[in-house]
């Protein structure tokens, strides 16, 4: 019935959020627009994030470097500086 390591409210996720991997749905409930998500997700090279590991990662990245647009760079670093001061 599909992958073991989705299980059903992930899955229904997804379908609602119009996003196809388990990753996408994280960065969307982190505050990501749809379209940050998609864009970000091409240059992950993964598909099984945790939380702690896509702060990390989204944190070290040029995002410039990657091709990632304007709009979503800021609305990336905006999200990174509210975790940023929750974690203060």
């Amino acid at each position: 019935m599909g992958p073991k390591s989705l299980d059903r409210p992930a899955y229904a996720l997804t379908l609602e959020l119009s996003v196809s991997r388990a990753s996408e749905v994280l960065l969307m409930s982190m505050g990501r627009s749809r379209n940050t998500t998609l864009a970000l997700s091409e240059h992950s090279g993964t598909d099984f994030w945790s939380r702690a590991w896509a702060l990390d990662w989204l944190g070290r990245q040029n995002l410039a470097g990657l091709g990632i647009r304007m709009l979503s760079q800021k609305e990336t670093t905006a999200v990174l500086e509210v975790v940023k001061h929750r974690a203060s």
